[in-house]
């Protein structure tokens, strides 16, 4: 199968990382992949299977308003798709999914579009909240990654709606894992530093505590507008010290296999790529219970602490359980890659396969 693909960048991000990761697992099963982007500002954040065709496509007009550049994407991938002529077209992110849509009028073949977070507490601008409800019905399928966020897609958007998880590696068999070294007493916390992150949430909920505990640190991993704000926040507690803005790492799964816990405080997600990751590396992890699939994906508190959403006293309660007993740390780090063992890429990958096939 020719599979087309069109999302923004291939620069850090979740949306990002779970394309690189499905496009990878296409070309290894032999399908014919074409990943374009058309906003691309430098190499790409996460490796790419060889043999993957990597378009960057570039409209003269983007220098121009937003309707003169939004036209320019539109034509240029139109006429991309047009060359490559693909058996489906597969695009990421609400603006993507729209300029997708409206680049293939008249085209044969089916587009599916996929929302990354859960749209009803996601914020995006007046003209494309409106673009997304006149062209999403004219997709194949709107791919999200749970039922709660189909049920309001379904309500809000009228699309064909399938649910799909995000793919998850696992990154180190369980034997190679009670072989490495001791874990370091370090709460990580990882994502693009946004407010829809909760970063603030962990700061405030930490700095209380870390009288109470002084040999434990917390490192933030990840880069975005919110750094400056957070970094006040860290200077204005008292927690240069122990609290760290780490910046966009290399190896992040180092990282997750040496901290003893994974902190994941958002205030919505899709389906956190992170605290999937986490648990795959055996962390004893802490997340909200804001809408995602936080806490599915640690079934409701089986296999890690969940906190309410956007509740500092309620976070660092469970902070400060985690610390206190190593007793229950080893017990959900024991248990932790259970949580993932349903998301497998190549499950994950043929799952796509299907609604191409069938919707």
């Amino acid at each position: 199968m020719k599979i087309a693909f069109v999302i923004p960048t291939l620069s850090p991000g979740g949306a990002e990382r779970v394309a690189t990761i499905l496009c990878s697992e296409w070309c290894r099963q032999g399908h014919d992949i074409h990943l374009i982007t058309y906003a691309e500002k430098g190499n790409p954040a996460y490796e790419l299977a060889p043999g993957i065709h990597w378009h960057k496509v570039a409209s003269p007009l983007e220098s121009a308003g937003f309707l003169l550049r939004s036209m320019g994407r539109i034509l240029a991938i139109r006429k991309r798709l047009g060359g490559i002529e693909p058996d489906v077209l597969v695009c990421f992110l609400t603006e993507a999914n729209v300029t997708g849509i409206v680049a293939t009028t008249g085209f044969r073949f089916p587009v599916v579009v996929s929302e990354r977070v859960h749209p009803g507490f996601h914020a995006i601008s007046t003209v494309h909240a409106l673009l997304r409800r006149l062209v999403y019905p004219r997709a194949k399928a709107l791919v999200v990654q749970t039922e709660a966020i189909a049920a309001w897609c379904r309500q809000h958007l009228q699309a064909e709606v399938a649910v799909i998880p995000n793919p998850v590696r696992q990154a180190v068999a369980p034997d190679t894992r009670e072989s490495e070294s001791p874990r370091r007493r370090v709460i990580v916390a990882m994502g693009r530093l946004e407010h829809q992150k909760g970063f603030d949430l962990l700061i405030e909920a930490f700095a209380p505590l870390a009288p109470q505990y002084p040999d434990w640190q917390v490192e933030i991993l990840g880069e975005g507008s919110a750094r400056v704000v957070l970094d006040e926040q860290i200077r204005a507690a008292g927690m240069a010290d122990r609290i760290t803005l780490m910046g966009l790492v290399a190896d992040s799964e180092s990282h997750l296999r040496s901290a003893e816990i994974y902190c994941h405080p958002a205030r919505y997600e899709g389906f956190p790529n992170a605290l999937a990751e986490a648990l795959a590396n055996g962390c004893c992890v802490i997340a909200s219970d804001a809408p995602g699939a936080m806490a599915e994906l640690l079934a409701e508190g089986t296999y890690g602490f969940l906190a309410k959403m956007d509740d500092v006293a309620d976070l660092r309660q469970q902070l400060a359980a985690a610390m206190a007993s190593e007793e229950t740390r080893r017990h959900f780090q024991a248990i932790a890659a259970r949580a993932v063992d349903a998301f497998n890429v190549a499950d994950i990958a043929a799952r796509w396969i299907r609604v191409f096939r069938n919707g």
